[in-house]
């Protein structure tokens, strides 16, 4: 009776293994989000090849599914959809949540960043050496995995081309980031906040002389349609995330979650790279097509930097309010930006297109 015994638990503990093996073998699909409309360089370039990369890695454990332009979550759900588990995997942008992220939204600032592969970069630096940005997102019930901002912030305007900071008083202009809108301010316009899937209907009707968005997407979403004369200073970046709760995070054996942070920092600068392209073919077009397309002086840049310092100042307090060292964290936070600047990185073997130009 007792040999009976051994052979059914001994059975059924090979059952339960088999279960567990089959468990462990079973797809892991992560309904992915983003906001970027299908035509956007980063949809195929990053988004579709970062995620074929992890089921590659993965050998076909984890796959995504995922939903492009806004379809699942706008704009300002990125990051609470993630949250509120509408969505398993977001491209997050963090910009719309100032109070949940003051420490990473550092790096939204006027003038902090050159490029978007610079703020990539500065991000994942960031997020690694400064503990109260894991803090930030670990209070939040949320994991980033990658880190990457828009393209730099530029003003396109419909008939006149801006080069001195007179000009810019009083000019309606359109932004679908808060941290431009205090810009703008700043700089003298009336600006307003929009919906980014909003601001082509804004132009169209006539409501604003002009629209600040990074060049690339300005052609993606069909800005291009209406607006031809360009000034390029690059007033900020807007930082993003790929976001996943912490508990779908927790939910993913420990080698899945290997291979998410072993690819983070080559993916964040995968997209920041396909922006950095997309933008400068996107400019070389705007330019064949005759449109305008100023930069600066030194000198003038300069005017118009000084005159966003307060902005930088009203952050600070706004850390210290909160109970952080606000100086502190800002000058560690400019010391890696100026650390990451001009830093290179990639291209990565997996990365394929990033950005160039194709024909469609």
């Amino acid at each position: 009776m007792k040999v009976w015994n051994y052979i059914i638990m001994a059975m059924a503990l090979l059952v339960v293994f088999a279960l567990s093996e089959t468990a462990m073998a079973k797809n892991i699909v992560l309904r992915s989000a983003t906001y970027h409309p299908v035509q956007h360089y980063l949809t195929d370039d990053t988004y579709k090849t970062y995620g074929a990369e992890i089921e590659k890695r993965t050998n076909g454990r984890v796959k995504f599914t995922w939903f492009f332009g806004g379809t699942m979550l706008k704009v300002p759900q990125t990051v609470k959809g993630v949250r509120q588990g509408m969505a398993d995997f977001s491209v997050a942008a963090l910009y719309f949540e100032p109070q949940m992220f003051p420490i990473t939204s550092i790096l939204d600032l006027p003038f902090m960043l050159d490029n978007s592969l610079h703020g990539s970069l500065a991000a994942w630096r960031m997020y690694h050496e400064i503990p109260e940005m894991r803090e930030e997102f670990e209070k939040a019930g949320l994991k980033p995995v990658a880190f990457f901002p828009t393209a730099s912030m530029e003003l396109g305007m419909i008939s006149e081309s801006i080069t001195k900071l007179e000009q810019l008083k009083g000019k309606r202009i359109i932004t679908p980031a808060p941290m431009s809108l205090e810009i703008f301010k700043a700089l003298g316009a009336a600006p307003q906040l929009i919906s980014p899937m909003d601001v082509y209907m804004a132009l169209h009707r006539k409501m604003a002389e002009g629209a600040t968005f990074p060049v690339a997407p300005m052609r993606s979403f069909k800005l291009t349609d209406m607006l031809s004369k360009f000034t390029l200073p690059g007033f900020n970046n807007c930082m993003h995330a790929f976001l996943m709760s912490t508990k779908t995070w927790n939910k993913l054996p420990k080698d899945i979650q290997a291979v998410f942070t072993d690819i983070g920092k080559s993916a964040g600068a995968l997209a920041g790279t396909t922006l950095v392209n997309e933008g400068n073919w996107v400019k070389e077009e705007l330019v064949k097509r005759g449109d305008t397309i100023s930069k600066l002086t030194k000198k003038e840049k300069a005017r118009w930097v000084a005159k966003c310092k307060p902005i930088r100042d009203a952050y600070v307090a706004k850390l210290n309010k909160l109970g952080y060292d606000g100086a502190g964290l800002y000058e560690k936070a400019l010391a890696i930006a100026d650390e990451t600047r001009g830093q290179a990185y990639g291209p990565d073997s997996w990365w394929g297109n990033a950005g160039k130009k194709k024909n469609r």
